[in-house]
């Protein structure tokens, strides 16, 4: 998570990018303690239901690049312990953010 922490520390002052957490949990107390501790203040919403549900997630993490029209860009389905992680989610955030051209995006940082 400090990667996903960067990366909204990098966005979270522009309007057409949003980045959050759902939390699994089925104690929202638990992931809120952990996000104290380890000094994350991304945002983090209790999902248990709709994450599994409606999205359809069974394991984490799973990271998710959605465009401004509501079109999955991205679904990554497992942990990257690259560096380049959050430069390339950077990267794929710019190049779908609104007004920019479209393209298939990489599927690995």
């Amino acid at each position: 998570m400090p990667r996903l922490q960067k990366v909204y520390e990098k966005f979270k002052d522009r309007p057409d990018v949003v980045v959050l957490t759902l939390n699994e949990d089925t104690n929202p107390g638990l992931a809120e303690s952990f996000m104290r501790q380890n000094g994350l203040t991304l945002p983090i919403l209790p999902a248990m239901t709709y994450s599994q549900e409606t999205l359809g997630v069974l394991g984490v993490p799973d990271n998710w690049l959605i465009d401004v029209n509501g079109v999955v860009r991205l679904k990554q389905i497992y942990y990257v312990p690259s560096r380049k992680w959050q430069t390339w989610m950077s990267e794929l955030i710019e190049k779908y953010r609104p007004g920019a051209a479209s393209a298939p995006p990489s599927t690995t940082p």
